[in-house]
């Protein structure tokens, strides 16, 4: 590992060693994870180490970008991203500044910091193949 360099949050490379899942951790101590579907296209989520607390339940995100905007939104696909948004029963769209006017679409799931592995893979699954699903249907490519 590169000296300066964030560790992780132990928990994490514990589930994701646990999972027997490749996995890699950014300057910011996140973890970055690919996978490769059985049809030949791959998705990357990060899993976050930093975690918040809502009173005594604390929380991580897992997210994956779907999509690379330069400015805001068009109206046809921010609608698209919130009707689906009604059609999940966990985690949702985002919008977030990469900054320079430009704009990642994120799928994200919150869930306990502690969570068990199987609940941890199972939203990690989550997140990878719907960002996936919504890279297709907005861009007709795979850029991971």
């Amino acid at each position: 590992m590169i000296l300066g360099r964030k560790q992780g949050d132990p928990r994490v490379k514990r589930m994701l060693d646990a999972l027997e899942l490749k996995y890699s951790i950014d300057s910011d101590g996140d973890f970055k994870v690919v996978l490769e579907f059985s049809d030949g296209r791959s998705q990357m989520a990060y899993i976050d180490s930093e975690t918040e607390h809502i009173g005594d339940f604390e929380i991580r995100e897992i997210w994956s970008v779907a999509y690379i905007s330069e400015g805001f939104l068009d109206a046809d696909i921010a609608n698209r991203l919130l009707l689906r948004n009604s059609e999940l029963k966990i985690g949702s769209w985002r919008l977030i500044s990469g900054g320079n006017n430009t704009f990642l679409v994120a799928f994200c799931i919150q869930v306990a910091a502690d969570c068990d592995p199987n609940s941890f893979a199972h939203s990690l699954s989550i997140v990878l193949q719907v960002a996936d699903e919504m890279e297709a249907a907005l861009t007709g490519g795979d850029r991971l």
